[in-house]
Order: structure tokens, then sequence, then C-alpha cells
């Protein structure tokens, strides 16, 4: 198990839209594609997110989604090995019962890939803030 404490990020809200306009239709795809690359590159430790990162906009120019972040500092556990899914299932029920009701988290969780490519099969749960009972689930194959 490996705990990284203080990883400073610009933080976006992580809350869904509410206010769905007819006429386009994708806020919540755009919200939910958004949302899932900025947790997929907390996942890889991205100097993307820092909000002192002063990386060439040539070279960059990832943005958190949302117009105004905050500066936070994440916590972030690792588990790397051979996982039961009930093992799984159940540090995910731990977590859920641990945590305040009025936080956020996100839950990921990676398995092998199938055939030559080794493309990964993964899930993330994420809990919303200030929502206790909403989550948002990607489960990508």
């Amino acid at each position: 198990m490996q705990v990284l404490e203080g990883i400073k990020v610009n933080m976006p809200s992580l809350k869904p839209p509410t206010d769905i306009d007819a006429s386009y239709g994708d806020d919540f795809e755009d919200y939910a594609v958004e949302t899932h690359e900025w947790l997929s590159m907390v996942l890889l430790n991205s100097r993307r997110l820092n909000p002192d990162d002063k990386i060439d906009p040539f070279l960059s120019r990832y943005a958190p989604p949302g117009d105004s972040w905050t500066k936070q500092k994440l916590v972030k556990i690792s588990w790397q090995g051979f996982m039961s899914p009930a093992w799984a299932h159940r540090n995910f029920m731990n977590v859920l019962l641990a945590m305040p009701r009025e936080a956020w988290f996100a839950y990921c969780v990676v398995g092998f890939g199938d055939g030559w490519s080794g493309d990964g099969k993964n899930c993330t749960i994420l809990k919303l803030p200030d929502a206790s009972t909403e989550y948002v689930l990607w489960d990508v194959a």
C-alpha cells in the first residue's frame, strides 16, 4: 500500500450539471468525460494538475474541467497486486462507511486487459461532494 498526502491540485467543482440544455443535451456527457480525464490525471500524479505548474502552453494546454478551480490538497491511497472482486467491494464499502457524508472520494479499480494490446479494464466510482447518495460510475472496458 502506498499513501501520498498533500498532492497539490487545481480542483474542479466535481458537481454534475443540473440544468440540461434540451437543444444541446450533451452537458452530462461532457462533464463525465472531462471529470474522468481529471481523475485519471490524479491517478497518474500528473504535474499538469499542480497549481504551480508552469508548462509551456505549446507542449500542453490541459486545464481542469469547469470555469473555476480551487487549490486543494488530496490524499491518494494505492494498492497494487492481485485482488479479488470481493476484496475490492469490501474495501469500497469500508471507504464509503469511513468517509463523512458530505465528503467526496473516487475509487478506481484497474484490471488486466484481454489480448495482445494490453488495454486494461477499469471501473471508477466518484462519490459526489455534498450529496450523500449520489455517485457517478465509469466502467471502461
